[in-house]
This record gives structure tokens, sequence and C-alpha cells, in this order.
């Protein structure tokens, strides 16, 4: 998995100071996985897979844990919710691959990505299908595999809305409350968010919520596709640039919330960054789910009936609605409502229904976060925007003052330590067992 953390300055601004961190991380820390973002205010931790879920859990806490008392050592905060409530001054890495996406969608567009963190988690694709030297996936003449991995595809898509809602930690961006996932929606945008602000609104062939795929071939053709379109327009952008010494592998080119990583992973980005139990949680509840899909080789269904009867099991085959009814109405309420829509909020809990029995029960009380989320139908973004409210700093109009804004961000910090002892003591009692 992958986090992507921001940096608050003491009076809750938004701080550039990411490149200083991530280079005292570096000298001090040298096992931490932490990476450069496309902003100075932005940095990356990761971890290396496990076959154990509680493997990435612990490298992942004890990163987050360490940078957080560098960071303080430096008089700064991190900030681990999805999107900065409100505005500051934007600074660029200046790396190729963020300079010329930033000649594509133009200035303004690429400014939002500035504002966006997420989570990501990757399950291994099906055994066979990715070759590590080409990085890319073969077409198999083993069709039980190859419907595992189309399976497994389409399955991430149909769990997209519920995820979203699991971990939307962003209802304000730029002083503004517009929806209650403000980073999904000015990240992903375009006609089926209802929504032209979004960085990818106008590209939303390399970042929108892709369809279902029927077959393996149909599933690589698209990312032909997709290669072919975006290194046309690196060379309109730049005529001067070599797409392919940009982006070496075609997997490389997409941002969508689903995509198939060269890493030989199926990635889930579609998530908000939370606190950890929350996306330990997520973590867990994704990977279980995938795991049942390719090791017993359920054949995944879109079916008419797929709304009734959401991530039911028969047989050998889970059911699934039909794309559209995924991509047009969930993934809106998801953005938009969350909890309040309640064709959404019944989606969510089957969705972890059929997670929580894929799990090992040992592992539920991590996912519990989750389940208290559900049955209270409150989200961390609309117990920020409780917050918000009972503390006076949102207008009537929705807005924000720039001292208001950093406040919300202050509190948000604070949320970050505590969390992080819990799930600590949580992962303990997990390895007790």
């Amino acid at each position: 998995m992958e986090v992507e953390l921001a940096l608050l300055d003491k009076e809750g601004k938004m701080s550039n100071e990411a490149p200083q961190v991530i280079n005292k991380i570096k000298q001090q820390h040298p096992n931490i996985n932490i990476y450069k973002e496309i902003g100075n205010n932005m940095l990356e931790l990761g971890c290396f897979p496990h076959v154990e879920t509680h493997g990435p859990a612990f490298e992942m806490l004890n990163s987050t844990e360490i940078v957080n008392e560098v960071v303080e050592k430096m008089d700064l905060k991190l900030f681990s919710f999805g999107s900065y409530p409100g505005t500051f001054e934007r600074s660029y890495n200046k790396e190729p691959k963020y300079q010329i996406k930033e000649k594509i969608l133009g200035k303004e567009k690429a400014e939002k990505a500035l504002n966006s963190f997420g989570f990501h988690c990757h399950y291994t694709l099906p055994k066979g299908v990715f070759d590590p030297v080409t990085k890319y996936v073969k077409i198999l003449k083993n069709s039980k595999i190859a419907r595992s991995m189309v399976g497994s595809y389409n399955l991430a898509i149909a769990a997209d809305p519920a995820l979203v809602v699991f971990s939307q930690s962003s209802p304000f961006s730029d002083n503004t409350h517009l929806a209650k996932d403000m980073r999904v929606m000015l990240y992903r945008g375009g006609r089926k968010l209802h929504t032209n602000l979004g960085l990818y609104s106008k590209h939303q062939q390399f970042a929108g919520l892709p369809p279902y795929k029927q077959t393996l071939e149909d599933l690589l053709h698209s990312v032909k596709r997709r290669t072919i379109k975006w290194f046309q327009l690196v060379k309109k952008a730049d005529p001067k640039a070599k797409p392919s010494d940009i982006y070496p592998y075609p997997l490389d080119i997409s941002w969508s919330p689903v995509k198939i990583n060269k890493l030989g992973t199926l990635e889930q980005r579609g998530m908000d960054t939370n606190l950890p139990s929350i996306n330990f949680a997520n973590m867990i509840l994704y990977k279980y789910a995938m795991r049942k899909i390719q090791r017993e080789f359920i054949e995944v269904l879109p079916t008419d009936h797929g709304m009734a009867n959401a991530f039911k099991q028969e047989d050998n085959v889970l059911f699934i609605p039909p794309h559209t009814a995924v991509r047009n109405r969930l993934q809106k309420a998801s953005v938009y409502q969350g909890y309040r829509n309640k064709e959404l909020r019944d989606y969510t809990k089957k969705f972890y229904k059929f997670a929580k029995n894929a799990t090992p029960k040992k592992f539920h009380p991590l996912i519990k976060p989750v389940e208290e989320m559900i049955e209270s139908k409150k989200s961390t973004a609309d117990k920020l925007l409780d917050y918000a409210k009972r503390k006076g700093l949102l207008a009537e109009d929705n807005t924000l003052r720039d001292s208001d804004a950093q406040e919300i961000a202050l509190y948000s910090s604070s949320l970050i330590k505590p969390d992080i002892e819990k799930s600590r003591r949580n992962l303990s009692k997990l390895m007790d067992l």
C-alpha cells in the first residue's frame, strides 16, 4: 500500500518543506520507503508486499510514526486527510513526468493534483498473468486464470463507490464545501460526476472510473489505446519530448481509480488518505475480497438484477451491478452524498458483508472502524463537517475563511498521533492471538 501525506506549519497553513523532510528521513532512516510527489507540500510512504496482513500494516505504522516524529522536530505537522481545507501557494516538483502533465492538462487543472492526497492498495495479479521482464500482462490460454484476472478487475470497479465512502475525508478544498469527497470530485471530474472542475474532466480515459471489461484481450486493448492517445498528447504539448523516455512502460499511463500496475498488481487508487486505522481497515477489506475471487476462481458477473443482489454469491458466481449503475449513480452518490444516499448506503453494507465474510475472523477487530462508520452513517468527512458546523466555521454559503480552514487542518492533524497509538495496540493484540 501507499499513502500520500501533506505537511502543515504550526499555524495550520500548508508547508512546502516536503523535499527537506524527505532528505532528512532518507539520511536518518534509510529503510523507510519515502518518495517525492508532484507537489513540494506532499510526500508518499510505501511498504513492501507481505503475505501476512499484519506485515504491511506494521511497516506503514512504523514509517508514519517515525515521519511524524521527524516532522514535529522540524516544527511541522503531518496532515493525513484527502485534501487541505484552505487555499495555499502551490510549489511544483520539476521532474519531467510532472512538467509534461502540467502542459497537457493546463496549469489551473494541474494545480488540483497538489491538493489530492490518496491511499492506494495493491493486490497481486493471478499467477502467470504478468511478465516481470516486460512488465506487461500476458494473454493466457488458461481461461480460468484469465477469467479470474478480469473478475478481479471488475470487482475492484464495482467496489469503488463503497471504498470511496469508507475512506472519504475531504469535505473541504480551497475554502469551499461542494461535496462529501472534494478530492475525488476535483481529481476525476468529468460528465459522470457532473463537473468540469476536475483535473481530468476532459481526459476521462486516463483517470475516470473505467467500465468493466469482458475479456483479458479487451482490457489490454484499452491499455494500448490509452498509451497511443497519451503519447499523442505528450508530443502535442512538447514536440521535443520522447514519450517512451518519460513513460517506459504502457502500464505507467493510467491514473484511474482501478488500474493494472507495472509492479504486477491490481491497484485500487480511488480512496482518500485517512487515519491509519481506517486505511488498514480498507486495505484488509480490499485484500480479502480480491483473494476470495482469485483463490476460489469465482466468476464475477454483472447482471440486471445486480443492484438487488450486489456482492451476493451463488455457487461459484458473484453478482455485481451493471457498470452504468456503478459509474453513473453510485459513483456520483459516493462523492456528493455519502451515507445520506439510501441506495449507496445499502450498497456499502452489501460490499462490507461480502468482504468481511472473506476476511479471517482474527482480523475482524481491525475492520471495526468501517463497521462503526456504516452503523452511525458517519464517514470521516461527515465528522469533519460536524466539527466545522459545531465550531461555527462553515458559512451559510458553504465557504471557509483562511483562519477557519487552518483551524480545521490543525484539528485534523491532531488526530494522527492518538490513532497511531490505537492502531499499534490493536495490531499488537492481533499478534498475541
